[in-house]
Parts: C-alpha cells; sequence; structure tokens
C-alpha cells in the first residue's frame, strides 16, 4: 500500500508539471512575438534616424568640399570686370593696332603731296695706269661728291587725292571697328558678369528648396511615429531632399563654371566673383523706345564701319583708274665735287629736271586692278546696304525682347508669390493631416520652377539690354 500510494503521488506530480508546461512556454512565445512585432514596428523609424544621420554627415562633408570648391580669388564690379577685360582682350589689341595702322596710312596718303628729300655723297679713289691709245691714261687721285636732291609728284591723274581718300575711310572703318569690337566685349563681359550672378542666385534657390526638404522630411518622420500618416509620404519626402541636394549639386558647379569663365575673361584667371547690384541688373532705358531704333540705325558701329568700307572701295575705284592718266613729276637738287689732281674744276652744281611719262601697255595689269577694284566697289555697296537692313532688324528683334522680358519679369515675380502663397497652405494642411506629402511636393516643386523663371527672366532682361547697347555702340 505504501509503495502503491507513493507510486501514485509520483504519477499524479509528473502530471501536473507536465500540464503547466504548455502554459508556461505559450506566454514566452507572446512575449517574443510582441517583441518581434515591436522592433518591425520600430525599424523604420530606425532607419529612417539611421539614413538622416548618415545624409547629415554626407552633408556635412560636401559642404566643405563645396565651400573649398566655391572659394573666390577675388570679386569685381562690372565696371572694373570691363577695364580689365579691355587690356586682356587680344581683338581690342587687334583693333587698336588696326587703326594705329590705318592712321599710319592716312599719313603716308598726306605725305604723297610733299616733296621727297634725299642726301647723295660718295668717295673714289684710283691709281696710276698707262693706257695705250686710243685709252686716256689715268692718274692717281681721289674725288668726293655730295649732293641733296628733291623730288615732286606734279600730276598724277588723281591718284594722290584717290588715295588719300581712301586712307581716311580705311582709318574711320578702322576706327568704327574698333568701337564693335569695344561693345561686342562690353557685350561679353556683361554676359559672364550676369552669368556669375545669375549662377549664384540659382544656388540660393536650391539651397532654399533643400531647406524646405529638409524641413518637410521632419515632419513626415514625426507624423509617421505618430501614425497619422504612411510610409510612402515619408520616402517621397526622404526622395525630394535627395533630389534638392543633387539640384544643388548642380547649381554649384555651375556657378563655379561661371566663375572662371569671369577670371579667364578679365585676365585674372583662377575664380571670380561678381559684385551685385540691382542697378547693373535691370536698368530702363534712358532713352525713349520710340527714337532708340533712329538712333541705332545712325550711330551702330557696323554701320559706320560698312559706309567707311564702301567709301574706301569707292576711292580704290578712282585710284585705279588714275593709272591709265600720265604722270608729271619734277626734281631738283644742288651737288658738291672735290677731286684730286684737279682735272676738273672743284664746285657746285645745279640741277633742275622735269619729267613725263605716260604707259602706253603694261601687260594689262591696269585692267585687272580697275576689275578687281570695281569688284571690291560692288560688293561693299551690297554689304552696306545689308548692314542696314540688319541693324534694323536686330534693333526691332531686341526692343521686342526687352518689352516682353519685362512683362515676364512682372509675371514671374506674381508667380512667385502665388507658388509660395500655396506651399505655404500645403504645409499647414500636411501638418494637419488633411493632404498628402505628394501635394506637398506639387506645390513645391511649382515654387522651385516660379523661383527659377523668376532668376532667369530678370538676367534675360540684362542680357537682352547689353545687346541692344553693343548693337547701338553706345549707352541707352
Amino acid at each position: 500500500m505504501t509503495f502503491l500510494h507513493h507510486f501514485y503521488e509520483s504519477s499524479a506530480e509528473t502530471r501536473g508539471a507536465t500540464a503547466h508546461e504548455p502554459r508556461a512556454g505559450t506566454a514566452r512565445g507572446r512575449v517574443a512575438l510582441a517583441a518581434t512585432v515591436a522592433a518591425l514596428a520600430l525599424a523604420p523609424f530606425a532607419l529612417t534616424a539611421q539614413s538622416m544621420s548618415a545624409r547629415a554627415g554626407a552633408a556635412d562633408s560636401l559642404d566643405r568640399a563645396d565651400a573649398a570648391a566655391l572659394r573666390l580669388d577675388t570679386v569685381l564690379t562690372l565696371d572694373e570686370a570691363l577695364e580689365r577685360a579691355r587690356h586682356a582682350s587680344p581683338d581690342v589689341a587687334r583693333g587698336v593696332g588696326a587703326v594705329r595702322t590705318a592712321h599710319s596710312g592716312e599719313r603716308v596718303a598726306l605725305g604723297s603731296y610733299l616733296p621727297g628729300l634725299s642726301l647723295e655723297s660718295g668717295a673714289a679713289r684710283a691709281g696710276d695706269a698707262i693706257g695705250a691709245a686710243p685709252i686716256a691714261p689715268t692718274y692717281a687721285g681721289s674725288a668726293y661728291n655730295a649732293g641733296l636732291i628733291a623730288s615732286i609728284n606734279v600730276y598724277t591723274g588723281g591718284r594722290l587725292g584717290a588715295e588719300r581718300k581712301q586712307a581716311r575711310a580705311e582709318r574711320e572703318a578702322a576706327e568704327a571697328n574698333l568701337v564693335a569690337t569695344g561693345y561686342d566685349l562690353r557685350f561679353t563681359v556683361d554676359t559672364t558678369f550676369l552669368g556669375v550672378l545669375r549662377a549664384e542666385a540659382l544656388e540660393r534657390v536650391a539651397e532654399a528648396r533643400l531647406v524646405r526638404a529638409k524641413s518637410a522630411e521632419r515632419d513626415a518622420a514625426s507624423r509617421l511615429a505618430a501614425g497619422t500618416t504612411t510610409r510612402s509620404d515619408d520616402l517621397r519626402a526622404t526622395l525630394e531632399v535627395t533630389s534638392s541636394e543633387q539640384a544643388l549639386l548642380e547649381a554649384r558647379s555651375a556657378h563655379v563654371a561661371a566663375s572662371v569663365a569671369l577670371g579667364r575673361l578679365t585676365g585674372l584667371g583662377g575664380r571670380v566673383g561678381a559684385r551685385e547690384d540691382d542697378s547693373t541688373i535691370v536698368r530702363p532705358l534712358s532713352v525713349p523706345e520710340d527714337s532708340v531704333l533712329a538712333q541705332i540705325e545712325r550711330t551702330s558701329p557696323d554701320v559706320k564701319a560698312a559706309e567707311a568700307t564702301a567709301t574706301a572701295t569707292s576711292a580704290g575705284v578712282s585710284s585705279a583708274k588714275s593709272h591709265y592718266q600720265p604722270y608729271i613729276s619734277a626734281a631738283g637738287g644742288y651737288s658738291y665735287l672735290h677731286q684730286t689732281p684737279e682735272v676738273l674744276n672743284d664746285g657746285g652744281t645745279w640741277v633742275a629736271r622735269i619729267g613725263l611719262s605716260y604707259p602706253l601697255f603694261d601687260g594689262f595689269v591696269r585692267e585687272d586692278e580697275v576689275t578687281r577694284a570695281k569688284a571690291d566697289d560692288e560688293t561693299a555697296r551690297i554689304s552696306r546696304l545689308d548692314t542696314h537692313r540688319a541693324v534694323r532688324a536686330n534693333a526691332i528683334r531686341l526692343l521686342t525682347n526687352l518689352a516682353v522680358e519685362r512683362r515676364r519679369m512682372t509675371l514671374s515675380e506674381q508667380a512667385v508669390a502665388l507658388a509660395r502663397e500655396d506651399l505655404r497652405v500645403q504645409d499647414a494642411r500636411y501638418r494637419e493631416g488633411a493632404t498628402t506629402q505628394l501635394e506637398r511636393l506639387t506645390s513645391e516643386l511649382a515654387l522651385v520652377n516660379a523661383e527659377q523663371d523668376a532668376v532667369t527672366t530678370r538676367f534675360d532682361y540684362a542680357v537682352a539690354r547689353a545687346a541692344l547697347e553693343a548693337l547701338a555702340g553706345r549707352t541707352l
């Protein structure tokens, strides 16, 4: 009995223990399952925090690299950039050289009216020689002579007048071309200078976009933690941060390229910044637009150069035809002779001479010169007319562009104001849970596009104005 009693007690204890074990294992499984679910639920926030931390570290290193890349060597105003560019431009140097050459040619044409002077001198020495008849004997001795000779063209068939007229017209054409070159350089400097300012403005737009994107990313993470938005909204916000960083990189790269181009143009090399002045970018015309067209047609360097070139080629025709006329020239001088032993009387002698030259046939050289001169004259005449038409057409086009860009500036400023207000409303609605990240991003991109258009339109107006001044050859 005792044995059976202990047997049943031990069996009961064993069954009791076996019965309690499944209930304890079930509780532990539930706890583990709850922990797993919690970990999965918190994983997105951990990943988001890790990605935001990694992106912050990358952004810091990127900012340090960009700060080194965007370090400017110097900053110039527009006037300083223009002055330095004039000294560094090979086109301006060639233009100045052409004007100096033309002035020299005009001086040569004027000098053709003046007599030419020359000084002649000589010395000789001979030894004794006995010549057989009929050769006369020579005697040892020496001889010295000196003389001053003057010659002048009396009649050239109009060649001197035509050459002087041609030289004067070539000088005027060179001066007009130099003015045109200077304003072409000014337009290039204006465009490059404004390009630097435009790149800076677009960089600021990209930086503002990145700031807004990071703020929206924090809002999306907060809402995701509170359970009031979806994971998709958080991912869209993160994607917008990445896109904003890429846009900022592109804007900074464009800024570096523009500053380097300005450095080359000004002859300084390296990275040169532009000091912004609102009057440099948006300046209204000081001349009424209805009178600008007439002034450009009168004062344009292109028109002046074309007219001077036509005048020069016309004078070239007259100069070529003058070769059919006779040439009359006169010369005179005084010479002195001294020799030992004295064979002839020593002393001075006056000489005067007048001559006429009339070429009868020169192998058709005159005909060729006239043909070439007439061909050049016809080409210059047609080019002059075409230049007038081209200047007028370009002036009308640029005036129209100026009016369009001025209107576009007003519209773009209105668009920026509307887009900012729309984004403000979308931000407020998103924080309240009344909209999604997709709608907010649509408003964000609309604002970015509006700000970029405003910057581009503002500088397009300045470029159109600079092109109009380059065409006019004067400040408007």
